[in-house]
């Protein structure tokens, strides 16, 4: 289950960019488009703790960053238009946390419990810091590689 999901377009102009710097470049790509992922689970799992939702530590602890796949196979799909960072939990209840819940559950018992957002504030306070921090960490990987690239991230 991802709550979250923040998705990075990369144009074809990036592509063939990024195609003539190897696998090297396109693992750092990567890595950086993960580490902005981090800034919002990051975030997320402190509002966990400042929201007191936090009892046994598993819904914090399952705050995962994944790549709905990776650059290189993106780069050589003919389909490729965008890598998607995704953010979230697989815990069954983290809707109810986020959103909260009312009703009887399928175990037939009753809750009238309130939502206690942790994901939706840090995805929208965070959003543009990860994608500033993405962009920065972008250009400063193709300077290093002597790339006159930085007007593919402005």
């Amino acid at each position: 289950m991802n709550l979250g999901k923040a998705e990075i377009i990369v144009t074809d102009e990036f592509k063939r960019a990024l195609l003539g710097y190897g696998e090297q470049q396109l693992k750092k790509c990567s890595d950086i488009l993960y580490r902005g992922g981090l800034i919002i689970a990051n975030q997320a799992k402190q509002n966990l703790k400042d929201n007191n939702s936090v009892i046994t530590g598993n819904l914090h602890d399952s705050i995962t960053v994944a790549m709905d796949s990776d650059i290189p196979a993106q780069i050589g799909s003919k389909e490729a238009g965008g890598v998607a960072v995704l953010i979230g939990t697989n815990v069954i209840y983290a809707k109810r946390v986020e959103f909260g819940f009312v009703g009887t559950d399928s175990l037939g018992r009753n809750y009238h419990q309130l939502p206690k957002p942790y994901l939706r504030p840090a995805f929208d306070e965070f959003r543009q810091t990860a994608l500033d921090y993405i962009g920065r960490e972008m250009q400063k990987s193709f300077s290093e590689q002597g790339a006159g690239i930085g007007w593919l991230f402005e």
